[in-house]
């Protein structure tokens, strides 16, 4: 009788749960015309340092708010409605980082080529533009990304500090991987973490001559050799 008790109030906290998720989470709508469909949601999502951001739509543009702890609303991202129905190419929250957000603004088809900005939570000024970020981090407050095929940027945006690093991949890999496959450096990282303020990344390759073999491979940084 004890345990049907206990299982019904855990059923109830999580229709509660569930129900107070979808309320904050709806599809936009234009009350204009209700026969406009769209895939992004107008629901608001609770930041870190009591900042909140949404989605506003007004029938022909999708604004992203940012409304910061003392209650002011800065209008950060701004989409059409044509690119906004597009999947991927409503801007969404890709970090939430103590005294800013990072907002992925664009997406090509199959995530291959990424855009993002970084926007202050206090007074929604945008700190920052990225392309093809693989790696963030909100404990190192850290974001790394490709600069070229032969360095990269550890971007530590707590204290805005930079490192440019000389790429890890060996050269000749790297390159004879990307003049057959024509990509991004960045498209070839395939997970990455942080342990013990190592960064280790797992990243595919292939030989030359040898095009629809992949092959992968591990690189690490030291990120206590950065002061940060």
């Amino acid at each position: 009788m004890v345990r049907m008790h206990i299982m019904k109030s855990i059923l109830i906290i999580l229709f509660v749960f569930i129900t107070l998720l979808v309320q904050s989470q709806k599809p936009c709508r234009c009350d204009k015309d209700t026969t406009l469909k769209f895939n992004f949601l107008c629901g608001t999502t609770k930041l870190k340092n009591n900042a909140t951001l949404y989605n506003q739509f007004d029938c022909d543009t999708l604004y992203m708010i940012l409304v910061s702890s003392n209650g002011d609303k800065h209008k950060i991202c701004r989409t059409g409605l044509i690119e906004a129905q597009n999947p991927h190419r409503e801007p969404w929250l890709q970090m939430d980082f103590d005294s800013s957000v990072l907002i992925c603004t664009y997406a090509s088809g199959g995530g291959v080529s990424r855009s993002y900005s970084l926007f202050d939570k206090q007074n929604g000024k945008n700190i920052g533009n990225f392309f093809n970020i693989f790696h963030e981090d909100t404990t190192q407050n850290l974001i790394v990304y490709f600069t070229s095929a032969d360095s990269l940027i550890l971007n530590f945006i707590g204290n805005k500090k930079k490192y440019s690093v000389a790429t890890p991949i060996p050269e000749e890999r790297l390159m004879n991987t990307l003049t057959q496959v024509g990509c991004h450096p960045s498209n070839l990282i395939e997970e990455s973490k942080i342990n013990n303020n190592i960064l280790t990344c797992k990243y595919r390759y292939q030989e030359k001559g040898v095009p629809d073999k992949w092959l992968y491979d591990y690189f690490i940084i030291d990120l206590k050799k950065y002061a940060h």
